[in-house]
């Protein structure tokens, strides 16, 4: 396949992030570059990695890697991704994650190229409060309204950007994550890496405060159910977790199973699946969870369960709430957590979500994403989802 007049021969597409080590913005940019490899195969594709570290997703092996050693500092991400571009010479660079965005966005003004920042989190949330939070908020607020384009994983990611950072609303566009549901399925029929003995239910994410699993291990301590507990992650709280685990005498009934290179087979097997996050971006394992067709219960937080799950950025209803696509429940309350997850113990409550969650995640395919990518990157449409189409 040639690329059209529109598109020069050996554009340079530079892609940058902190690094391949895991979660739902990796996952996404391997997507995209896998997709963009096979449709754009005159263009000159670089991913700058700005921290050596383990790399949990592959790329194709066209794509030019670059793995500098930034060791999570700004100032040296500044610095070495200046440095680098300036020999690359893009012709448009996209980042993802707050410290690759903001170096962008720096070696852009200084550079000349287009700049395209993928913000993943909801911004206010994520820092947190603090001397340290408000001097990160002050740098987005400085530096996302000079980027060419922001791209947002949700509505309410994109809301909180334009009405706290400055963000103008003209530069802002939604692209949801996206999802290969035929892979999906056959991961998810592959023999799990850990056995679980009896009936469960799961939960997925980072072992940290922001995820909340020490309420939610409360709650289900609570709510009496039958089914077991599988945490599926890794992190600093574990070993509070753990102790909490004890102290509430969960050993036998709580299971810490760590992360997975593979999580899908444990998931598709759960009755249903929870999750208890104080804010998101957008709940990647959330909408995994749904197209494997789990039930959910989710925490109406900022941003992204409300979208998926009621087609709104919040309902804030005042306790636990059944939604068109699933359970939302008011952000760290155990006792609506604790109410949601009776309510979904019940074998029809499961079977109605069940079918609920296979039809909404359709809506989240990765054709449709990586077209909006392409738009975002200038790319002609007709390019990419010709690329597309031949391999889905």
């Amino acid at each position: 396949m040639q690329l059209n007049a529109t598109t020069p021969a050996n554009q340079r597409i530079v892609f940058v992030i902190n690094s391949l080590e895991g979660g739902g913005a990796e996952r996404v940019l391997s997507i995209l570059l896998d997709q963009l490899a096979q449709s754009l195969p005159n263009a000159d594709l670089y991913l700058i990695l700005l921290d050596q570290a383990t790399e949990r997703y592959s790329i194709p092996p066209q794509i030019n890697k670059i793995t500098l050693d930034c060791r999570g500092s700004m100032p040296r991400s500044m610095l070495q991704l200046w440095q680098t571009l300036r020999r690359i010479a893009p012709d448009v660079v996209m980042s993802f994650l707050n410290r690759a965005n903001c170096a962008n966005i720096i070696a852009a003004r200084l550079l000349g190229y287009r700049c395209v920042v993928s913000e993943r989190v909801n911004t206010s949330s994520h820092f947190g409060n603090g001397l340290k939070a408000r001097l990160n908020k002050a740098v987005v607020r400085w530096l996302y309204p000079l980027a060419d384009q922001v791209l947002v994983v949700s509505k309410g990611v994109g809301a909180e950007l334009e009405r706290n950072f400055g963000v103008p609303a003209q530069r802002l566009q939604v692209i949801y994550n996206p999802y290969d549901l035929p892979k999906l399925a056959a991961l998810a029929a592959e023999t799990p890496a850990l056995w679980i003995d009896g009936d469960y239910i799961v939960s997925v994410g980072r072992l940290v405060p922001n995820k909340n699993f020490s309420l939610l291990i409360k709650a289900y301590q609570q709510a009496g159910l039958q089914e077991k507990l599988v945490i599926l992650g890794e992190g600093p709280e574990q070993a509070a977790l753990q102790q909490l685990i004890a102290d509430l005498q969960l050993e036998s009934r709580v299971i810490l199973a760590g992360f997975l290179d593979n999580p899908y087979p444990i998931m598709s097997r759960a009755r249903f699946a929870v999750f208890s996050s104080l804010a998101e971006g957008f709940p990647n394992a959330m909408a995994e969870a749904m197209a494997l067709s789990l039930p959910v219960v989710a925490t109406d937080c900022e941003s992204g369960p409300a979208e998926i799950l009621h087609d709104r950025i919040r309902v804030n209803a005042p306790t636990a709430f059944k939604a068109e696509f699933g359970i939302l429940v008011p952000v760290n309350d155990q006792a609506a957590m604790t109410r949601a997850l009776q309510w979904m113990g019940d074998t029809a409550q499961q079977d109605h979500y069940r079918q609920r969650s296979g039809a909404r995640i359709r809506h989240f395919s990765v054709e449709h994403a990586v077209a909006q990518y392409g738009d975002a990157l200038k790319l002609p449409q007709n390019i990419v989802t010709h690329g597309l189409r031949k391999q889905i």
